[in-house]
């Protein structure tokens, strides 16, 4: 089977609610990755999502933030290692103003300084 089929698969699980946790890791392209967040946003039964050493860019952060602000499934999400600055972080910080439903957010190994990391303690 070929990595689109399995990316389609996917995307059919997230549509259908029956996947618990998303791990990006796998399929590694950033645009693959978007789409898969963008699913995100009416799903009820994701809620763990792992995309570390995916070395995602500056969109990445904006549409998760967009799915955080809509998404109150999700309780944990891992970014370790994505070369996230403080810049990316901010836009996350904005959706966790409003996402109650997150307990746990794993930002280390990216390269925030003392200024993102207040961003997203406040």
């Amino acid at each position: 089977m070929s990595a689109d089929y399995y990316f389609k698969k996917l995307i059919s699980q997230i549509r259908d609610n029956q996947l618990k946790r998303l791990d990006g890791f796998v399929y590694g392209e950033e645009e693959r990755i978007l789409e898969l967040l963008q699913e995100l946003k009416g799903n009820k039964s994701v809620k763990v999502v792992e995309l570390y050493d995916c070395d995602l860019g500056p969109r990445f952060c904006g549409v998760l933030s967009d799915v955080l602000k809509v998404n109150n499934t999700i309780t944990k999400v891992d970014l370790w290692g994505d070369s996230l600055g403080d810049q990316d972080v901010r836009a996350i910080s904005e959706a966790l103003k409003i996402n109650k439903s997150l307990k746990e957010l794993r930002l280390g190994r990216n390269k925030l300084s003392s200024e993102g990391a207040r961003a997203i303690a406040d």
